[in-house]
């Protein structure tokens, strides 16, 4: 009931998930981290991951930690539990789908507000997008995990390397 329902070609799921992870990943660094900073006048506080760059051991550990916690973790809650639990409740209606999305999204957000007001509102867009994801997928729960867990593995690589410090845009200046 909560979506684990093995895709019929892995291959192709996997490759949907990786391109889904990856625009999520570059749309944050080329605009979206710019304009969340803009509309909560705050900055996201990446200080959790510092210990990730360039250390090659904090580095698995997070993307492993990432991989259970994360990617299987908080997609069972969060969209295999609360939000088929609400489909439920609610029906499937596109408004009740909508307030699904909202009330999942913002709760996903709130959850992340370590990363500060401009983080939790990015996490919060990226839960919108995972029960984007989970609607299209027909309630498939393999999709969020696995694009989940992709972008995770993305973003620590991105930290490790320190790519988001030297070759990646800074577009905080508009």
């Amino acid at each position: 009931s909560m979506g684990f329902t093995a895709p019929k070609n892995w291959l192709k799921t996997v490759l949907i998930c990786l391109s889904i992870a990856i625009t999520i990943e570059l749309s944050y660094h080329l605009f979206l981290r710019a304009i969340f900073e803009n509309i909560t006048q705050s900055t996201v506080d990446m200080s959790a991951w510092e210990d990730v760059r360039g250390n090659f051991i904090s580095y698995l550990v997070i993307v492993v930690f990432n991989w259970i916690l994360a990617g299987f973790g908080e997609e069972i809650v969060f969209r295999g539990y609360v939000f088929t639990r609400l489909t439920k409740l609610l029906g499937e209606k596109p408004i009740a789908l909508f307030v699904i999305l909202l009330i999942t999204s913002v709760s996903f957000g709130l959850g992340h507000m370590f990363y500060g007001g401009a983080g939790a509102l990015y996490i919060g867009t990226i839960g919108f997008i995972l029960g984007l994801v989970f609607i299209v997928s027909k309630y498939n729960i393999w999709y969020t995990i696995l694009t989940h867990g992709i972008f995770d593995t993305i973003s620590a690589t991105v930290i490790y390397l320190k790519l988001d410090q030297s070759i990646l845009p800074d577009w905080s200046l508009f």
